[in-house]
């Protein structure tokens, strides 16, 4: 699942330098699952000699968009899982692919790799979650500029 809205007032730099490395992550993830099926549909295109901008004008789905499918381009495409499945499964029917088992494969690669770049952030996470401890033999600051001020240290 991604970040949840909270509307303008919430988000501070912090939160916007995260949320574009989740972006980048999607990004990546998103990229490596479309390199196997945009080259089969691209294929499969080829095979029937059909043009990219006669199957966009009767799906009525972007030219920009089919090709970043076939190139892989997940930055060409609208964020989100939905147009991805969305437009797949339109192409797939288009070329007289299965589209049940072209969306299928799509979800499954798409799980697989949520899953591992799940893992990748909670290791992340863990790594960066655990504050070194301060030294206990350390004085508050306080009790030191106090002891400066009467030339105790």
């Amino acid at each position: 699942m991604g970040p949840q809205f909270q509307g303008p007032g919430h988000q501070c730099e912090s939160d916007l330098g995260s949320n574009r490395a989740r972006l980048a992550e999607y990004r990546e993830k998103q990229t490596a699952v479309l390199s196997s099926l945009g080259q089969d549909l691209r294929q499969a295109r080829q095979g029937q000699g059909l043009e990219l901008s006669q199957i966009s004008s009767s799906l009525k789905i972007s030219k920009r968009y089919l090709t970043a499918i076939e190139e892989s381009d997940v930055a060409g495409l609208p964020p989100g899982d939905v147009y991805l499945i969305g437009y797949t499964r339109a192409y797939a029917g288009y070329l007289g692919l299965n589209t049940g088992q072209c969306v299928e494969r799509l979800k499954t690669e798409i799980a697989a790799r949520q899953a591992q770049c799940q893992t990748q952030s909670q290791a992340k996470r863990q790594m960066r979650a655990a504050p070194e401890p301060a030294p206990k033999n350390r004085l508050p600051n306080a009790v030191r500029h106090t002891f400066d001020f009467l030339g105790l240290l």
